[in-house]
């Protein structure tokens, strides 16, 4: 029951997927494809015209083999823990309501 919730990350500045993509030797066109989005998307959020939901951010943490934090600045890390936190709470609730019905 994996529903994509739309929480948007624009209290955050993310700082590193440009960085991290490149470390990893990716494309934004590769990164763009691992995650199922153009590369222009992927520009945006690296120039900061856009920014992806917490659900994607999950996924280009996944590919690029970093943890979700890594690309959020040092003065928005504890705010941003608690929300990754309190996401990962909220779908263990969901689970066990989901296991109820």
């Amino acid at each position: 029951m994996s529903s994509k919730r739309e929480v948007k990350l624009s209290e955050y500045v993310l700082s590193s997927i440009k960085q991290a993509r490149k470390d990893a030797g990716l494309s934004q066109r590769d990164l763009g494809k691992a995650i199922k989005v153009s590369d222009k998307t992927v520009s945006a959020w690296e120039v900061g015209r856009a920014e992806p939901s917490l659900d994607t951010l999950e996924e280009i943490a996944e590919v690029l083999n970093k943890p979700v934090l890594y690309f959020v600045k040092d003065e928005d890390y504890s705010t941003a823990s608690k929300l990754v936190a309190i996401k990962k709470e909220l779908e263990k609730v969901e689970k066990s309501l989901e296991r109820m019905k």
